[in-house]
């Protein structure tokens, strides 16, 4: 049986002081036994985009699989409903970052769990200098300020 969803994956991307990184957390979720701990995580990420009918989220299985950026990494998971809390970095600066965890259990080949109920959830790497970018533009940064404020991409 595989572990269950991972349905709250949040960020706290406000409170990091280095450029292209984010702290993000989760419950840790359980695998065949409400005790066992799940084995491992796959976590992908895929850019914002705002002419995607779902914005660029992996908002299904097969988008998961065949989209995104994997980002690499040997977490072990805690035990079921303990707070985790991992450090991501070098991400791509500047980018608004859609982030799908799932977990994954001990057999071979593993079995991974389904999307949760909000697959996504988006990192805004807000620049504090608003000088402009090679061609001069200013918007970015305010650009990324409205879509935190109006909540386009959750």
């Amino acid at each position: 049986m595989e572990p269950e969803p991972i349905v709250d994956l949040v960020d706290s991307v406000y409170t990091s002081t280095i450029e292209g990184s984010v702290e993000l957390s989760w419950t840790a979720v359980s695998d065949d036994a409400l005790t066992e701990a799940a084995s491992k995580y796959w976590l992908k990420y895929s850019k914002y985009n705002v002419s995607a009918s779902d914005l660029g989220k992996m908002s299904s299985e097969s988008d998961f699989i065949d989209t995104g950026f994997t980002y690499y990494q040997t977490w072990t998971p805690l035990t079921p409903k303990s707070l985790e809390k991992k450090f991501v970095a070098g991400l791509p600066p500047g980018d608004t970052l859609i982030f799908s965890l799932k977990a994954g259990d001990e057999s071979s080949p593993v079995r991974w769990g389904i999307l949760g109920n909000e697959p996504g959830y988006c990192i805004f790497e807000l620049l504090l200098d608003f000088n402009p970018d090679i061609r001069g533009n200013h918007w970015l940064p305010l650009f990324l300020l409205f879509v935190t404020l109006f909540g386009m991409c959750k």
